[in-house]
């Protein structure tokens, strides 16, 4: 998934010192045929792909970006959010507001009969949504897995 940013180095301290993300390295490209391809002016953009365990990113910082209504309603068809399984919502979300990142609202839920799983939502400096998702212990993931309907996918996953 690709993510369009105001600003690719603030975004790229946000996933890479705040959340954990491995960073490649940044790249630049423009030109007609790849906004052709893309259906974006050909002033270009700087990119970076990232990745946190089975889940990578790319941030994309147009030369001529569109300017940000706010925050998106997650009801908008499109990207609402990614989901990171972390082994301390606490210490996840003091690292990346530490790194630009806002605190949006948690949840303590238990999908089994034991203790619950906290579920915290972020937002990137662009206010693009992030959800952390803590698992008390391996019965918790495997409930919470069963409620989501991912046993077959082997979803969610230690990190």
């Amino acid at each position: 998934m690709a993510l369009s940013v105001s600003d690719l180095h603030r975004s790229l301290t946000f996933y890479r010192d705040g959340l954990g993300f491995t960073a490649g390295e940044i790249y630049s490209s423009a030109g007609r045929r790849v906004a052709a391809l893309m259906d974006v002016p050909p002033s270009g953009f700087r990119g970076v792909f990232l990745r946190y365990g089975e889940v990578h990113i790319e941030l994309l910082e147009y030369r001529d970006a569109l300017a940000s209504a706010g925050p998106r309603d997650a009801r908008s068809i499109g990207y609402t959010h990614i989901s990171l399984i972390v082994s301390s919502a606490d210490e996840a979300v003091r690292t990346a507001v530490d790194h630009g990142g806002m605190f949006c609202a948690e949840l303590s839920h238990a999908f089994g009969d034991r203790n619950p799983t906290r579920i915290v939502f972020i937002a990137d400096p662009d206010h693009n949504k992030v959800e952390l998702i803590e698992h008390p212990d391996d019965a918790e993931r495997t409930a919470h897995s069963r409620f989501l309907g991912c046993d077959a996918l082997g979803w969610p996953t230690a990190r």
